[in-house]
């Protein structure tokens, strides 16, 4: 029977009178997915939340929560990222307190809400109920969304932000409109001012702009994007300064040392969810458990990345307003189409899609078919981003300032997430299957690991140092921090009755004797000591109580080597990340048997 208008689907290309959709239907299961997603990701991120003790940078955050206004943002300037992270814990803080859980408390409500928007984002780009709704569970369940949820830092915020602007700039590039213009200017710029690591996701995000296909011609939305581009600037402009100033502190040193190979595997597992040793222990019960080392589990992790990459490529961008039916392979003379015409979209993609679709040889375009489908694939704009976003990252910290670090990928979590779930949106039965097999391995995994990280987190066991450097003090006593910024955290667990008997110091310096305060960098030399020496004598000290965390671990030998040149090394208590050293005179010392042990 021969098939007519209303029963097909004819290509982009093909010049043809168009039916309009109407607006997505989603079923109450459609819904209820993703509604039991949320659910799942605000539990995980909020149980036990004020259970472990702050660590090192969040300490600087509940410190910088409570400053005025003025010297909070002086301080950000000598920091180094932008203030909007830190004008909204405090005015968080000011609502909801200081305690763990309401330092933590906003970036499990981010973390929240980065789920709900990786379902619209797969949703708007899939066009797929059940693809969607498996990515909000992927995102849920992300160790490193996640981890960055339960920490009071910025990256939770700065994730969610770079979602809503991947979501508006779709849409721009879609349908246009100057409200979804205005949402994407919006949300960049408020990325833009929560970390500075937003500019180069900004850059990288006019990747999707050259590879996305759409209706819309595409000098008019290079167009959109260039005016929008251009309010950016002006509205991220007044940082600019600060920006350039922040970096000249950090060149040469920041803390951070060039990624290695190892370091780029594992960080592109923790992208598709995954942390290898979390997720061994977590599976201890599992038959044949050593097979499943913490290796083994991230190089799954990546072959499962992979293999939703390349499933995305296979799935074909399905428009809002066009008629869907038979396979582009049918012949022209059986549709009834009188002509063929170049496609409405200008862009690079567009071009060579229509002179390899339009060949006139049945076994040439039975050959080439794949290639228009990964060319016009909903999948490959974001793949492209998300590997352009890593290897630009792991090469720039290789040839200027290493920047690398896994933290700062915490968006491309969501969009890792959409990636694993796009084989569900294509139109081959065995793309869907694999697709739906490896998704929900991943999902199990990632689940795995993120469960145990959430029942057994705590970097830092600041809580019970400062209790125990509380109990070593005495008469003479002398309190040294490195590094110096572990002075916050004992302000922070110190009762206020015994903080002003007890002298201080830091290595090289304390933390409030500069003007602002700033953070931390790297120990040069013995030159370090020069302020410490000269407070151990000013202050006549014979007992030294040192707290030693979150610096390098030669760093740390040197300043037990140092201290061990006058005073004599009694004690060590033992916390998870932090270390008290009770040192004493040498003529005072008691050097019990276990002592160093």
């Amino acid at each position: 029977m021969r098939a007519t208008l209303a029963s097909i689907s004819f290509p982009d290309f093909i010049d043809v009178p168009r039916t309009r959709l109407g607006p997505l239907r989603t079923t109450l299961p459609g819904w209820l997915l993703p509604g039991l997603a949320i659910l799942f990701g605000g539990l995980i991120r909020t149980v036990d939340i004020a259970g472990p003790s702050l660590w090192f940078d969040e300490g600087f955050t509940a410190w910088i929560a409570q400053l005025p206004l003025l010297n909070l943002l002086d301080a950000v300037a000598v920091d180094t990222s932008p203030p909007l992270y830190y004008l909204v814990i405090k005015a968080w803080t000011a609502g909801f307190g200081i305690s763990e859980a309401s330092l933590r408390g906003l970036s499990a409500a981010c973390g929240m809400g980065t789920i709900a928007l990786t379902w619209l984002l797969a949703r708007r780009v899939l066009r797929d109920d059940r693809a969607a709704s498996l990515a909000a569970w992927l995102s849920a369940g992300s160790f490193l969304l996640v981890a960055q949820s339960r920490d009071a830092r910025f990256y939770s915020l700065l994730g969610l932000l770079v979602v809503a602007a991947l979501i508006c700039l779709h849409e721009l590039l879609i349908r246009g409109g100057q409200w979804i213009r205005l949402g994407y200017v919006v949300f960049t710029t408020l990325a833009l001012y929560t970390h500075n690591v937003a500019l180069p996701y900004w850059m990288a995000m006019h990747v999707i702009v050259l590879l996305t296909c759409s209706d819309r011609p595409f000098r008019q939305r290079v167009r959109d994007i260039f005016l929008a581009d251009c309010c950016i600037l002006v509205l991220y402009s007044p940082w600019i300064p600060l920006l350039w100033q922040q970096l000249s502190q950090i060149d040469g040193t920041f803390w951070t040392v060039p990624p290695t190979l190892r370091e780029l595997g594992r960080t592109l597992g923790l992208i598709a969810g995954v942390n290898g040793y979390d997720a061994h222990t977590a599976l201890a019960f599992v038959p044949a458990h050593d097979l499943l080392s913490p290796t083994r589990l991230v190089w799954a992790a990546q072959l499962l990345l992979a293999i939703g990459i390349i499933g995305s490529l296979l799935v074909r961008r399905r428009p809002s307003d066009a008629v869907r039916g038979v396979p582009q392979s049918a012949r022209l003379s059986e549709l009834g189409v009188a002509h063929v015409r170049r496609p409405l979209d200008g862009s690079v993609m567009g071009e060579v899609e229509f002179r390899i679709s339009s060949r006139t040889s049945p076994q040439r375009e039975a050959r080439a078919a794949l290639i228009p489908t990964i060319l016009n694939s909903a999948g490959m704009p974001w793949a492209a981003f998300l590997l352009l976003m890593l290897g630009g990252l792991f090469a720039w910290s290789h040839v200027s300032t290493p920047i690398f670090m896994d933290r700062i990928f915490t968006p491309l979590c969501a969009v890792a997430a959409l990636l694993v779930a796009a084989p569900l949106a294509s139109g081959y039965r065995v793309v869907r299957e694999v697709g739906f097999f490896s998704a929900m391995t991943l999902l199990v995994l990632s689940v795995a690991s993120t469960s145990w990280q959430a029942l057994n987190d705590g970097r830092e066991n600041w809580r019970d140092a400062v209790a125990q450097a509380n109990r070593c003090a005495s008469d003479g006593s002398l309190l040294i921090f490195y590094a110096n910024e572990g002075e916050l955290l004992y302000d922070y667990y110190q009762p206020d009755a015994q903080s002003i008997s007890i002298p201080r110091a830091g290595v090289p310096h304390r933390f409030a004797d500069m003007t602002p305060p700033r953070a931390r960098a790297r120990m040069q030399g013995e030159n370090d000591f020069t302020l410490l020496d000269n407070t151990i004598d000013r202050s006549q000290s014979t007992h030294l109580t040192l707290l030693l965390s979150h610096g390098r671990k030669q760093d740390q030998a040197m300043v037990l080597r140092h201290l061990s040149q006058r005073f004599v090394p009694t004690a060590v208590h033992r916390f998870e990340g932090v270390a008290v050293y009770e040192f004493r005179a040498p003529e005072l010392a008691f050097i019990p048997e276990d002592a160093g042990k």
